[in-house]
């Protein structure tokens, strides 16, 4: 079989879906021909790649090259042209909000096409493909294209995140609220097309409420348990309790203020917070930095090979929920595949996350409350000197978590593809 995923970002820059895309991909590599589609991370980087017994095409709008290009030129050493540069952006951002604003709905139909063109250009016959959203253009994209004449190929979405309900895409509530509609029933047209449907847990309620009609859902749970390969060459230094949040903050979203707070105020002997994060917080965490620059470190944005090496070389990882507490954090299940203590921040006692980490030993959840946060300190302290060394055998987090394994998931579509499904 051929199989054909499609993403945002993918190897060697996953974003967090790209690498739940990867790990599954992985799997079935073994017994089909995969292809994946992609988002270029910058303009160099080559089309077509070879990783593993993938092939990896990778797609780049007008507007990407636009942005790296003033990304790039906002750190050139010519001042002029950098603040040329760094003004460009900021009014191609403005004019990015007033699109999303204005338009029908919140969807990109320059990458929609990008994907479109990039499905229609290869040239062996493709069986399956596998959209994974987000970025929802994906999902659109795969439709659009098995909606051609004589096309075959059978579409089964792969969804880890809200379109019609997200926050963050719609940029305000009244943006959300006032394209309800129509993203549902973009929805609705895709889903339509589809031989069956993979999405996570979490858009369970979502599917109830406003879906019901589609029943060809599988809900499954984020591939991510995966033994971290470092686990066993690297190990933590015994003079450092290395403490790590690695993954976004984004404003009004997920914020770091009260784990930055809580840290700076806890008198906690030999221990470094690091960050290794995306997204747009990145003064606020920098501000602290300063402030407490032998305790405090960001690393920025790195590659997936340093992410594991880190989580392997770290004494205790960070988890900071969204503040409504809906989404999933798949880096959690990163987390424990390396059976890592963990702290995990959350906002709101229905968060999605306590459910999996109540399974998981070595967790302690803190809410994120003014009014907590001395007994919060206590707790992180005593949590961070009791179990800096505390460790959790991958086969016992296999054990208690195999629907997270991406083995599981790739047995399911295995399952779902055999040829007298749909022949």
């Amino acid at each position: 079989m051929h199989i054909v995923f499609i993403v945002g970002s993918y190897y060697p820059y996953y974003s967090a879906v790209g690498k739940c895309v990867g790990n599954v991909a992985a799997e079935l590599e073994k017994n089909n021909k995969v292809t994946v589609i992609c988002k270029k991370k910058f303009t160099e980087q080559i089309n077509i790649e070879y990783f593993h017994n993938q092939r990896i095409i990778r797609v780049e709008t007008w507007e990407d090259k636009f942005r790296n290009k003033l990304n790039i030129g906002i750190h050139s050493k010519r001042r002029i042209y950098k603040q040329i540069c760094k003004f460009t952006l900021n009014v191609y951002r403005i004019s990015k909000v007033i699109k999303t604003i204005f338009s029908k709905v919140s969807i990109n139909k320059e990458l929609i096409n990008s994907y479109v063109d990039a499905l229609n250009k290869i040239e062996e016959p493709v069986d399956v493909i596998i959209p994974a959203s987000m970025p929802f253009e994906s999902v659109v994209a795969a439709s659009k294209f098995v909606n051609q004449p004589h096309n075959k190929s059978i579409l089964i979405p792969y969804l880890f995140d809200q379109f019609t309900g997200s926050d963050t895409l719609h940029r305000y509530y009244i943006n959300k609220l006032f394209k309800r509609k129509w993203h549902l029933d973009l929805e609705k047209f895709v889903f339509s097309n589809s031989f069956s449907i993979l999405a996570m847990h979490s858009l369970n309620k979502h599917f109830f409420n406003n879906l019901s009609e589609f029943k060809n859902i599988n809900f499954i749970e984020h591939p991510l348990i995966l033994e971290n390969i470092y686990s066993n060459k690297i190990s933590n230094d015994d003079n450092e309790i290395t403490i790590s949040y690695i993954g976004g903050l984004y404003k009004n979203y997920v914020t770091p203020h009260y784990l930055l707070e809580l840290f700076r105020n806890c008198n906690l002997e030999k221990a470094k917070l690091h960050f290794y994060i995306v997204g747009n917080c990145d003064e606020i965490v920098n501000k602290y930095c300063c402030n407490f620059p032998e305790k405090i470190i960001n690393h920025g944005s790195v590659d997936k090979e340093i992410v594991d090496r880190e989580v392997a070389r770290s004494s205790i990882l960070i988890s900071i929920a969204e503040k409504k507490g809906i989404q999933m954090s798949s880096k959690i299940f990163e987390y424990m595949s390396a059976g890592k203590p963990i702290i995990h921040f959350y906002t709101v006692d229905e968060d999605v996350n306590l459910k999996i980490l109540k399974k998981y030993s070595l967790a302690l959840c803190l809410k994120q409350e003014l009014g907590n946060l001395e007994q919060n300190i206590k707790l992180f302290v005593e949590f961070c000197q009791k179990h800096s060394s505390s460790r959790m055998l991958y086969e016992e987090v296999e054990e208690l978590f195999y629907d997270a394994t991406p083995k599981f998931t790739a047995k399911l579509i295995n399952k779902l593809i055999e040829p007298n499904k749909f022949n």
